[in-house]
């Protein structure tokens, strides 16, 4: 009785591997772990055929349901393998070769020339130049009232913060604001536009002037801010338009006022020093492309100036067409006149024949 009741149990456990998916010559009754499975890109051995598929979707990003394999762009400097990203590649040199990778290096001290990596810039300027840093301390009670003193602080020195990096840790998140023009400028020409003749906004060093917000789920905000520029000035044509500038500008489009009247109006309210002084013609039309607003100018309220407007505007380069057909005794009845006014003298008429 008891040898049936001890087949059973073999039998069951054997129904169960095999719905499980694993075939009964398969079953390995062993207290030792065994590695059958073998990766066909880095020759990684694995006991599962779940982890060989989860390592090559997650290392390799092989899709294990297809055959089909992806091209690789990227192969290691010191096997056959390759790979689709050069993360996957570097994580692969640094576990199975050993190799030790340096950091990228893409910032110059402007005052030392020192190099410097990502994660020791800060304290390079606080260590080897703390007589030119300044470092002060800010606490908030809200998001807005932060956005508040950031936006104060950046139309005071004239200088612009940007959004570097943010990540995100437990019961706060934390974002890195840097000066807009710290860095190098990588030049992405495909040969169809020329460089600004005022060149790029990064001056080839790092500046050490950001701003390491910390928020909290409670609401406030703790900075760290460093208000020193290093290798630039703070030039007033070098900034952007705030959002709220660009709005205002859209909203006069939007009423039908001309793009010189928009800049005279802008020329005689705001100060030089602001950004908003250095605006031209070009940025209000980038605005209104932004926008989506139409070009459908109103010169005057006044409707009977607003049409003398329109002919001072528009009598310099006057065209008159005929209709079709119009009879013109030199020319066939299925052509037509052009008439073109040349300057704002009298008889100046040219006839152009089509």
């Amino acid at each position: 009785m008891s040898s049936n009741k001890q087949q059973i149990v073999e039998d069951y456990q054997i129904n169960e591997n095999v719905v499980a998916g694993v075939p009964n010559d398969k079953i390995i009754v062993s207290n030792e772990k065994s590695e059958n499975h073998k990766c066909d890109v880095c020759e990684r051995l694995f006991s599962k055929a779940y982890n060989l598929n989860r390592h090559k979707k997650n290392v390799h990003e092989i899709d294990s349901s297809s055959s089909e394999i992806k091209d690789k762009l990227f192969k290691c400097r010191k096997c056959t393998a390759s790979f689709s990203t050069v993360r996957n590649r570097r994580r692969h040199e640094i576990k199975q070769h050993k190799l030790v990778l340096e950091k990228r290096q893409n910032f110059k001290c402007s005052e030392c020339n020192k190099i410097l990596s990502e994660c020791n810039k800060i304290d390079h300027f606080c260590q080897e130049h703390p007589d030119i840093v300044i470092v002060t301390t800010h606490s908030f009670t809200s998001v807005e009232e932060f956005n508040v003193w950031k936006l104060n602080e950046e139309k005071q020195t004239s200088a612009c913060y940007s959004l570097k990096n943010s990540y995100g840790i437990k019961n706060k998140t934390v974002k890195h604001f840097a000066c807009h023009r710290s860095g190098i400028f990588n030049s992405k020409n495909s040969g169809k536009r020329h460089l600004k003749l005022g060149g790029s906004n990064k001056i080839g060093f790092y500046c050490p002037a950001s701003m390491h917000a910390t928020f909290f789920d409670n609401g406030t905000v703790d900075v760290s801010f460093v208000s020193t520029h290093i290798g630039h000035s703070c030039e007033v044509g070098r900034l952007r338009l705030t959002k709220f500038e660009k709005t205002e500008i859209a909203g006069q489009l939007h009423a039908g006022i001309p793009i010189p009247d928009v800049l005279s109006k802008i020329a005689n309210t705001v100060s030089p020093t602001k950004r908003l002084a250095a605006t031209k013609a070009q940025d209000v039309r980038n605005i209104a492309k932004s926008y989506g607003v139409n070009m459908t100018v109103v010169r005057n309220e006044n409707d009977a100036l607003s049409v003398d407007s329109w002919v001072r505007f528009t009598v310099k380069f006057t065209i008159l067409l005929t209709l079709t057909g119009a009879w013109y005794k030199e020319r066939n009845k299925r052509r037509f006149v052009r008439s073109i006014c040349k300057g704002e003298r009298k008889g100046t008429m040219e006839a152009r024949h089509f």
